[in-house]
């Protein structure tokens, strides 16, 4: 009895291991196959909010006229907005579950500017933070290689007046909640007690 027990754990912890590297997946999204804002400029960008499976981003809007884009033809951007109180100076991106390695491109527009860009977990702890220094029309690939990260904010220069700035092709990975692997570890460890129970019959 002790043995059957000890295998059946044995089995649950690597069926447990095994769906986790089977199953992390690597995604990437970069705005080209998403709608432009109809004549969109850096002066009157508007605030939209995008979903793209369990990432939200928000803050900015869509463009694809923008100096710099790291992929064409679109980017997320934002900028001065006039005669409006939408100050945008950050750009917001969440996760309906903790995802890890987040990589995104910083792209500056018509100035030169520095733009901090933080990793926080869903407590709000911050788990990295990566400050970007650009020339006008530059770019930076920031990478942050921590697991559970629940929200990346990028911040440009607050106050008054906001430099443009957008991202593109963000890539994170997802990993299955620990609750989905426990439930299909215990299904695979019934399963054996079962075969195990109808072999001795």
């Amino acid at each position: 009895m002790k043995v059957r027990l000890i295998t059946a754990l044995a089995l649950v912890t690597l069926s447990m291991s095994c769906v986790t590297m089977a199953s992390a997946s690597q995604i990437t999204v970069d705005f080209d196959n998403v709608g432009v804002i109809d004549a969109l400029t850096l002066s009157n960008i508007a605030s939209s909010q995008l979903t793209f499976g369990i990432m939200q981003i928000h803050n900015g809007a869509v463009t694809s006229n923008f100096v710099g884009a790291t992929s064409a033809p679109n980017v997320y951007a934002v900028g001065p907005v006039a005669a409006s109180n939408l100050q945008a100076s950050n750009i917001e991106m969440n996760f309906s579950s903790p995802v890890s390695d987040v990589g995104l491109d910083v792209i500056t527009g018509g100035a030169a500017g520095a733009f901090t860009v933080y990793a926080f977990d869903a407590s709000g702890n911050i788990l990295g933070v990566n400050t970007v220094n650009l020339n006008s029309g530059g770019s930076q690939r920031v990478w942050f290689n921590v697991g559970g990260i629940s929200e990346v904010v990028v911040r440009g220069v607050p106050g008054g007046n906001p430099i443009p700035f957008a991202v593109d092709t963000i890539q994170f990975s997802s990993v299955p909640e620990p609750a989905s692997l426990m439930l299909m570890g215990t299904g695979i460890a019934g399963l054996w007690g079962l075969r195990k129970r109808l072999g001795n019959r």
